[in-house]
């Protein structure tokens, strides 16, 4: 009778080959989500001009233009990086500066509207862009911080100018500080739970693959 030599399990990656593991498994996530994702984030962008024709109609056209203008340039270079095969590390980029150029193209018209009471209170809609940074695109969780970061200073510096009371100035301070932490923080659990899912996932199918090798 043939000698059967007992099965020995193979040793798992370790963490840092875990860490590439996923890194390699998300950037192909990331890849495959950032065309619908900046279609849909665009659409949605351009949609909010109706607000803008509601509450700073003077300044209307200026907005709902820049709207246009760098919706449409967002989405013709990442279709150019698309086609072109571009690294995964540069679609992000372009989505987080698509962000951040809309969050601005839109800010900056705005704050020349006549009706400042109107101005003042629209400018709390630019929290929007920095959950759109920490939970609607699956950036890394480096990207998402430097992007809602940038947004973040940049409300601030707005809210400094804006011609308004210190209770408002302090109150949407306030409100732009706890909706950075706030958002940072699922998006940091969110990415733990990604991780997560990722372990589970490669577990069962080490598990499998032994299993298949025991016969």
């Amino acid at each position: 009778m043939a000698h059967v030599e007992p099965y020995e399990p193979r040793p798992g990656p370790g963490p840092n080959e875990l860490r590439v593991l996923y890194r390699e498994e998300s950037q192909a996530k990331r890849r495959r989500e950032a065309r619908p994702g900046l279609w849909m984030a665009v659409a949605i962008y351009v949609l909010f001009s109706a607000t803008d024709l509601l509450l700073v109609p003077d300044v209307a056209l200026y907005t709902i233009m820049a709207r246009f203008a760098v919706g449409l340039t967002a989405l013709l270079t990442l279709e150019g990086q698309l086609r072109r095969g571009v690294a995964t590390q540069w679609l992000d980029i372009t989505c987080a500066a698509a962000i951040i150029f809309g969050y601005v193209g839109w800010l900056w018209p705005t704050s020349l509207g006549a009706d400042r009471q109107a101005v003042a209170y629209y400018m709390v809609f630019g929290t929007i862009f920095m959950m759109s940074a920490n939970l609607f695109f699956t950036f890394s969780f480096k990207t998402s911080i430097i992007t809602s970061t940038i947004i973040l200073c940049i409300l601030y510096v707005v809210n400094y100018f804006v011609p308004a009371s210190l209770t408002y100035k302090m109150v949407f301070g306030t409100f732009y500080v706890s909706c950075f932490t706030f958002t940072s923080y699922v998006n940091w659990k969110l990415n733990e739970e990604r991780y997560n899912v990722f372990l589970n996932a490669l577990e069962a199918k080490i598990q499998h693959k032994e299993a298949t090798e025991r016969g």
